[in-house]
């Protein structure tokens, strides 16, 4: 009993002692100030994600990032993915649908 609490402490102690670490040292990542214009190609393969996808396209265009186009593929899904995809890509212009197909 006394190495189980022993081991659970020492692991706690670690823990706090990274978290420490991190907190002193500041790893985060600083902003760029140069600006980026190129083209972004963001391609989401999706299956059967009806009930998910229309969220992550939503995230997608609300980025502040403008020279972007995003590319949905469909691989073959059971479920209403693709009507989805197309009623979103219809009214957001940077956003394309392509229906995949079975591989002969």
């Amino acid at each position: 009993m006394i190495i189980a609490i022993s081991i659970t402490l020492f692991f706690i102690i670690l823990r706090f002692a990274v978290t420490l670490f991190n907190f002193i040292s500041n790893p985060k990542l600083h902003r760029v100030v140069k600006q980026y214009n190129d083209k972004v190609s963001i391609l989401i393969p999706a299956r059967n994600e009806a009930g998910n996808i229309l969220t992550l396209l939503q995230s997608v265009h609300e980025h502040d990032y403008q020279n972007y186009e995003v590319i949905v593929l469909d691989d073959e899904s059971t479920d209403d993915t693709y009507a989805v995809c197309s009623a979103f890509a219809a009214n957001h212009p940077r956003f394309r649908v392509i229906k995949g197909g079975e591989i002969t």
